[in-house]
């Protein structure tokens, strides 16, 4: 999870994958999960005189007693100009929230977070505005004494879709861009399952295109990409690489294309994984339709 706090009006500006300002962020519990930290002060990158940071989630309207996820020991890297912390967890209040152990389980249970800071000489915190924190419980019970194969109700994957269209026109054929949005994170050391599922129009019949994914470096890709060629035809490709394949199919239909892209990916690198397209035909438009939409879910 990655957040950018601007100082200089106790903001939180922006997570990782979702729209500015935000008014969500997403954890997931028992994953060792850490949240990486942007501070800016007047727009710019700052790095501040001291690491006085407290990101803290309680339920809505508890304001005391021990936060439910927090983190406060932060590291800084030189090199990117961020702050590290791991979230840490009280597995028991949470575990009664989720009514872990119960014979029914709860998906995820949603708090209300806050980010605190403060500065040498300047006396009290200063905190951003309230968001909601919605941990999930799609990884293991907290109250395990090892790490075993969650049960199928704890296996619930995270959706993203785009609100907005997002067109491939460029003047060069067959030139990829990416399907702005439509991603998700992934983390070092950790194995994902995942499927795009994007809708799209062609300008034209005769234009063509092609779908791919692009992302951070990994000891595993596997991946199949289907999409429209004609009303009863498609074009397949099975790859273990990005941005593959490497050129366009021949036609499309003008309405009612579907690109489905699925597969496994073991990262090595933090980063995103985002769709891609191409269009066959210089400056003629494939567009991704607002609705597409990626399914994701960390696996064991």
């Amino acid at each position: 999870m990655k957040i950018i706090f601007e100082t200089t009006t106790n903001t939180l500006v922006l997570s990782s994958g979702l729209d500015s300002p935000i008014t969500r962020l997403q954890a997931i519990r028992g994953s060792g999960e850490t949240i990486t930290l942007e501070l800016l002060r007047d727009g710019v990158r700052w790095q501040a005189p001291s690491e006085d940071f407290i990101f803290a989630a309680k339920p809505p309207g508890v304001y005391s007693g021990a936060a439910l996820a927090s983190a406060d020991t932060w590291v800084y890297d030189v090199a990117t100009g961020y702050y590290e912390a791991a979230i840490t967890y009280e597995e028991a209040a949470l575990n009664e929230l989720l009514l872990v152990g119960a014979s029914a389980e709860n998906a995820a249970v949603k708090l209300q977070a806050q980010f605190a800071w403060k500065r040498p000489g300047l006396g009290d915190w200063r905190r951003s505005q309230k968001v909601e924190l919605e941990i999930q419980n799609n990884v293991w019970r907290g109250d395990e004494d090892a790490s075993a194969l969650p049960s199928a109700s704890l296996l619930r994957p995270s959706v993203r879709s785009i609100t907005t269209d997002v067109i491939n026109n460029n003047a060069v054929a067959n030139t990829l861009a990416n399907v702005t949005g439509l991603s998700f994170p992934v983390q070092a050391g950790k194995r994902y399952k995942f499927e795009f599922l994007i809708p799209y129009t062609a300008a034209a019949t005769s234009t063509g295109s092609r779908w791919s994914i692009n992302g951070p470096t990994n000891n595993l890709l596997a991946y199949r990409s289907t999409y429209a060629l004609t009303a009863a035809s498609d074009t397949v490709n099975f790859a273990s690489a990005y941005d593959l394949p490497a050129a366009c199919n021949a036609t499309s239909l003008a309405a009612g294309n579907v690109a489905i892209i699925a597969g496994v990916i073991s990262a090595t690198a933090d980063g995103d994984v985002i769709a891609r397209f191409a269009s066959e035909i210089s400056g003629s438009a494939i567009t991704a339709k607002a609705g597409a939409s990626v399914t994701f879910c960390e696996l064991p």
